[in-house]
């Protein structure tokens, strides 16, 4: 296999991959073919040679790295699937009330806190724009927090940490500590969360 142009006619989710493998690995062009029977993806010049013949293990393993490079949220430990469709579950009905903002009123908010225009905010990586927003919400919700607990006299709330002191926030903790949460909307299975181990 020295040449990887096969004429066939790509879907978008191959045309979003081909453009990924561009901006991440440089690419020119890139196709999906097999190599002695096997699954790969055929990375190429401008002529179509071939440079570079990616496996699937590879391909894991560069998909970790970009995620890794681009999601601060990024998460690769295997969990049950049981586990994963309950936190599914748990937070539709948990934010099902809640607007999710749209990533151009994430940019008016990180805008308004620190003084940066659109354009220079499009300079940033996805990855560093999300530190920034998320940061500047936790900062936001801190203070929204102190300021219920002096009203309200709240020990617990008067207590909260800054942000930046608190322990990493684990997603699936908090469907196991917070069941109610699903039992209280009648979801089948969250009786039994607390017997499901979470990698297994």
């Amino acid at each position: 296999m020295d040449y990887c142009f096969d004429g066939k006619e790509e879907n978008e989710i191959e045309s979003q991959l081909k453009t990924l493998l561009n901006l991440c690995l440089g690419a020119e062009y890139a196709v999906f073919t097999k190599d002695k029977g096997k699954h790969c993806i055929a990375l190429c010049d401008k002529e179509g040679k071939i440079k570079k013949v990616i496996n699937t293990k590879e391909f894991d393993d560069i998909s970790k790295i970009i995620l890794f490079q681009n999601n601060p949220s990024y998460d690769d430990r295997y969990v049950n699937p049981e586990v994963k469709e309950m936190l599914a579950e748990y937070y539709k009905v948990k934010y099902k009330d809640m607007n999710i903002p749209s990533m151009e009123k994430k940019k008016g908010f990180v805008s308004s806190k620190i003084g940066k225009t659109f354009r220079e905010l499009n300079e940033l990586s996805y990855r560093e724009f999300c530190v920034i927003y998320d940061e500047l919400l936790a900062e936001d919700n801190y203070f929204i927090y102190k300021i219920v607990a002096s009203n309200f006299q709240d020990t617990k709330i008067n207590e909260t940490l800054h942000p930046l002191f608190e322990k990493k926030h684990d997603i699936y903790e908090e469907i196991f500590t917070n069941t109610d949460v699903l039992a209280n909307k009648g979801i089948s299975g969250a009786e039994q969360l607390n017997a499901l181990n979470m990698t297994k």
